[in-house]
């Protein structure tokens, strides 16, 4: 379809609004051959495209403006296969509905945590989330995938077929062909799980911090947890705690009693969650104006920690209840370094949490103001980090291939130029040399 057709506007959209651009063509993919036969047609008229799946890049390169854009999102198969304990999932399943099919056999993959993301594209750049303390990245399940090469052939790649390949798009993002079909290894998980918050108020942020990393160390692989420095819309400043539990409640307040040294919370709930429940608690929707940067660190030292507390103090203020500011900490370690950082193209095995600045929002003109907030948070923590995640590539940091993958980049470029030499896929984080744009297909 073409910018004049009746669903052109629906099929665009993406989870960032704040990106404006507009495919010159549309293709809507509901068979492998569809994929196919357009990256045939794009190859034959020198064509430029993307892949657009769940849409949740933040850069919204899942759109090429004024160019092609094949759009995966009928590609939505899952299928759970009770005689192996797998997952089959295409391109165009998201998160929430595959955590509801694989939740009801009392099974589960560990994906991210907004229910409107392509399983798929997570994959490809890692994919962390609730369930990674115990069963480690999105792609340590992939026991295999279906792809289209540049050169059109269709190839399943394993640990035992096309091993190298494998290796690559387990982290190295969408660089080296269109998968078509993922499957996983299904990992146990109970019916419920303990689940919430624990606030605290603003002057407690730089010990709650402090307490944060050491829990963090611990590697408890039965504690998810993530924390928020948060800023509201009446420009009240807190640090919040988001639990997700597997066992029993006395041990998850054992596992916590650490934060008692904090004093009394602001609030405190945790209640009993079935795993979708869990998965939908932070829905951000589409149709709002986003940005955020990220950055991994090993240590979150007490001056990293002193920066990001001071920068509470120069946050704008939301200006309304749908518009949110937060710096995000996204918990790493625990079975997530159980791999060597060489054993996938995801490189931050040794990573102790990934900070992620966010602005979320309907106005365009807070947007802005965030985004240059945001910017110099990002450049006044990057002393103390050690580099990027693949699904966060950005405007501002694609090119740097080194700061993503690490030793892991010789690796990448070297399987980039056996299997896609000519870069037709050239939307991820650059290992090329050639950059052309940013992450699509996620």
């Amino acid at each position: 379809m073409t910018v004049d057709n009746n669903g052109y506007e629906q099929a665009r959209e993406i989870w960032n609004k704040a990106v404006p651009a507009k495919p010159g063509l549309i293709v809507e993919c509901r068979t492998e051959e569809d994929v196919l036969r357009s990256i045939e047609f794009a190859d034959r008229h020198d064509l430029a495209f993307s892949l657009r799946s769940g849409g949740h890049n933040i850069a919204g390169r899942g759109l090429l403006h004024n160019g092609m854009t094949l759009n995966l999102r009928h590609l939505n198969k899952m299928e759970v296969d009770h005689n192996f304990c797998r997952l089959h999932v295409g391109p165009g399943a998201i998160l929430g509905d595959i955590d509801r099919l694989t939740s009801a056999h009392d099974l589960a993959v560990p994906l991210g945590v907004e229910p409107t993301t392509g399983a798929v594209g997570l994959t490809l750049g890692g994919g962390m989330g609730r369930l990674s303390c115990q069963y480690g990245l999105s792609c340590d399940s992939l026991v295999s995938a279906r792809m289209v090469l540049a050169n059109g052939q269709v190839i399943d790649v394993s640990e035992n077929h096309y091993p190298e390949i494998f290796w690559a798009i387990r982290g190295g993002g969408g660089n080296f062909g269109v998968v078509t079909e993922m499957t996983f290894t299904l990992h146990p998980i109970p019916r419920t799980f303990i689940h919430g918050g624990i606030v605290y108020g603003k002057e407690k942020v730089i010990p709650a911090l402090q307490i944060y990393r050491e829990i963090l160390k611990q590697g408890d692989r039965k504690l998810g947890l993530d924390a928020a420095l948060i800023v509201d819309h009446q420009g009240q400043k807190s640090i919040l705690f988001n639990v997700c539990f597997n066992g029993t409640r006395a041990e998850a307040e054992d596992s916590l009693r650490v934060l008692d040294s904090l004093g009394k919370p602001l609030s405190r709930r945790l209640i009993d969650k079935t795993y979708p429940e869990v998965q939908s608690s932070e829905h951000m929707p589409f149709g709002f104006y986003n940005y955020y940067q990220s950055s991994m660190t090993n240590a979150l030292q007490d001056e990293l920690i002193e920066i990001l507390a001071e920068a509470l103090n120069v946050v704008p203020v939301p200006d309304s209840e749908k518009s949110e500011f937060f710096i995000a900490f996204q918990q790493m370690g625990t079975a997530i370094s159980d791999q060597l950082p060489e054993a996938t193209a995801f490189a931050h095995r040794d990573a102790l949490c990934n900070i992620i600045p966010i602005s979320h929002t309907r106005s365009m003109t807070w947007h802005q103001k965030t985004k240059q907030c945001i910017d110099l948070i990002q450049e006044q923590i990057a002393p103390y980090c050690s580099g990027f995640y693949t699904n966060d590539c950005n405007d501002t940091n694609c090119q740097n291939g080194e700061a993503f993958f690490h030793t892991n980049l010789p690796r990448l470029k070297l399987i980039k130029q056996q299997y896609d030499p000519d870069n037709l896929f050239n939307r991820s984080v650059d290992i090329s040399g050639c950059h052309q744009g940013l992450a699509a297909g996620r």
